[in-house]
């Protein structure tokens, strides 16, 4: 069975979804858990192997074109609240990633830290604000001057475009990229390079050589962060803020 995947459209739940049934879009997993979701003209597609991930729920959660507040809160028994704006927009169970999207205008997306779920989440168009919570995340900041701000689990904080940003990798242990990358809207990329460092089984080193060249085989393979992938603008240069990590 496909891996079920809540999507959130501006704070509006449109769909809850199983294998290619899905008014907004279509769910097709019967061989590699290709996932397509769409919403209100915005699409997004990842790979959610349910082979290897066992049936899982992801939460999508769509901005609007205007500058939003999104928050992701800790519900009861493993829940998570959505609220934007201050207002309540629903109660819901991921097994899987928590990926916030908050499309143009200036953003404020914050995961609160009793929040254990893996979080993508994508400022992209605009001045965003970018908080993680209290599990393993990945930031990118897009267009714009961003701030991004690190929890307490592993992370991967990315630029973006922007002149001025503000990277803060004061929590957690963090890989800090000055700029943007090739996947800064591959999610899929960013998930499997996310899982090489956030694993438990290899140390600081090894994980950041096999985020550096894919030739070490690690989680995420074929996904490296190189000089080829890694785009430093000239002109470019982001606030920096922790200590003992990983500029790249």
């Amino acid at each position: 069975a496909a891996p079920k995947v809540s999507v959130l459209h501006a704070g509006i739940a449109l769909a809850d979804t199983w294998a290619g049934l899905s008014e907004t879009g279509n769910r097709d997993s019967e061989s590699r858990g290709h996932v397509t979701a769409t919403w209100a003209g915005l699409s997004e597609t990842g790979n959610r192997d349910s082979e290897s991930r066992g049936h899982v729920t992801d939460l999508i959660i769509g901005g609007s074109v205007r500058g939003d507040v999104l928050a992701v809160m800790p519900g009861a028994n493993g829940q998570v609240q959505v609220w934007m704006g201050g207002r309540h927009k629903g109660t819901f169970s991921p097994t899987g990633k928590i990926i916030v999207h908050g499309r143009a205008g200036n953003d404020t997306i914050t995961v609160d830290p009793r929040v254990k779920a893996t979080t993508l989440l994508f400022g992209e168009a605009g001045d965003d604000t970018l908080i993680a919570g209290g599990g393993n995340a990945v930031l990118v900041g897009g267009d714009g001057v961003d701030t991004l701000t690190s929890g307490t689990g592993r992370n991967l904080l990315i630029a973006g475009q922007g002149a001025s940003d503000k990277l803060d990798g004061t929590l957690g242990s963090n890989v800090l990229v000055r700029g943007s990358t090739n996947y800064d809207a591959h999610e899929v990329a960013l998930a499997e390079l996310l899982a090489e460092w956030s694993r438990n089984d290899a140390d600081d080193e090894t994980r950041l050589s096999h985020l550096r060249d894919t030739f070490a085989r690690g989680l995420n393979d074929p996904y490296k962060l190189d000089p080829a992938t890694v785009l430093n603008y000239a002109g470019l240069e982001p606030l920096l803020i922790g200590d003992n990590e990983n500029w790249l």
